[in-house]
């Protein structure tokens, strides 16, 4: 993925307290050079950006209770109708913190759902962020809850503004969610995919990204996006890899690698963590009867979990899982984080080559 397929799905964002007219009006021409996803501003410059960027697909997007949240409902409604009066075609909200923390979940919902009412009357979709570093487990699982049952559009985790983002356990949060739709794409392709449906699907959808960029596997011209639906990559007959996201390219090197040595792979890309297609890795595993799970995620509640569920009650076989141990996570280059958490094409083949000796293989 090259910079400028990157670019439109990135929200070019200016929210400092001490951003002039001028330096608004410079992100936008940078959003309009890089065909941007949106220029994301603080409400009081929402008319002078979408002044800047009509007729160029650009979209304007304002934040509303930003960056801590506490200011009244009714403020915050009347700040994102304002917002959306000026042009705003995203609103990222956040939500009160306090009223989640301190068991006002009723507050807390209709918090939410006052900014909802008021962006959707002007045709505004609606970002909740619920800043998941100064909440617990507990409370990330039910601010997604109540966002959902409160019609936002999207979660977020976090402004930039407090501590920190998202950790290396969120997708086995958001599995617990119901009717919650995890998708987690592999390139650029799938992306745009991936947010194409999400918007149009009738519920919430949690999107994965990475900040790696990454080789193409989806360019193909009969590529179909399907929400719930996997894909097989590669067709094999002695070991499946079932991978996601960043590591799909990872399980694709690993299957040449391991093809060298005369094993026969197939490989599952798994889009949509959930619901999972469990259809396809459970007719996967019964053809190979070995399996390896690959995720940059830790291995309790995420791709590995779903997989492991699906087939002890259909197709109970030999699994590998790829991906975090139990471990907190820790900052670095991308490309040295996954040397350090060994999510690399070779540790795949070395898991495979483990797979196989356990069936006897080798």
């Amino acid at each position: 993925m090259n910079n400028s397929e990157l670019a439109c799905y990135i929200d070019h964002t200016l929210l400092k307290a001490n951003a002039t007219k001028e330096a608004i009006l410079a992100t936008c021409e940078e959003a309009k050079a890089y065909h941007t996803a949106s220029v994301c501003v603080n409400g009081c410059w929402a008319k002078t950006v979408h002044e800047a960027l009509a007729g160029t697909g650009v979209k304007t997007c304002c934040v509303v209770g930003f960056p801590l949240g506490a200011m009244s409902t009714a403020a915050k409604a009347f700040e994102t109708a304002e917002a959306v009066k000026d042009g705003a075609e995203e609103i990222d909200m956040v939500i009160n913190i306090g009223y989640l923390k301190g068991g006002m979940t009723q507050e807390a919902q209709d918090d939410i759902a006052a900014v909802v009412k008021a962006a959707h009357a002007g045709g505004a979709i609606v970002k909740v962020i619920i800043e998941t570093c100064l909440l617990t487990e507990e409370e990330k699982v039910l601010a997604c809850e109540l966002s959902k049952a409160a019609g936002a559009d999207f979660v977020k985790t976090s402004t930039g503004f407090s501590t920190a983002g998202a950790t290396t356990q969120d997708i086995a949060l958001m599995r617990t969610i119901p009717g919650m739709v995890i998708l987690n794409p592999c390139d650029h392709y799938e992306m745009q995919a991936a947010v194409r449906a999400a918007v149009e699907h009738k519920g919430p959808c949690y999107i994965r990204l990475g900040r790696l960029a990454v080789e193409s596997i989806n360019n193909n011209d009969d590529y179909k996006f399907e929400l719930g639906k996997g894909i097989t990559l590669r067709e094999g007959t002695d070991i499946t890899v079932v991978a996601t996201g960043l590591m799909v390219q990872e399980a694709v090197k690993a299957a040449d690698a391991l093809k060298e040595e005369g094993i026969s792979v197939e490989v599952i890309n798994i889009h949509t963590i959930k619901p999972l297609d469990e259809e396809l890795v459970i007719a996967s595993a019964k053809k190979t009867g070995r399996v390896i799970t690959v995720e940059e995620h830790n291995i309790i509640g995420g791709l590995g979990s779903a997989v492991c569920e699906a087939l002890c009650e259909e197709a109970p076989c030999i699994v590998e899982r790829v991906g975090i141990r139990d471990s907190f996570g820790r900052s670095g280059s991308v490309n040295d984080l996954l040397k350090y958490y060994k999510l690399t094409a070779e540790e795949i083949v070395s898991r495979a080559e483990i797979a196989l000796k356990r069936a006897g293989k080798r």
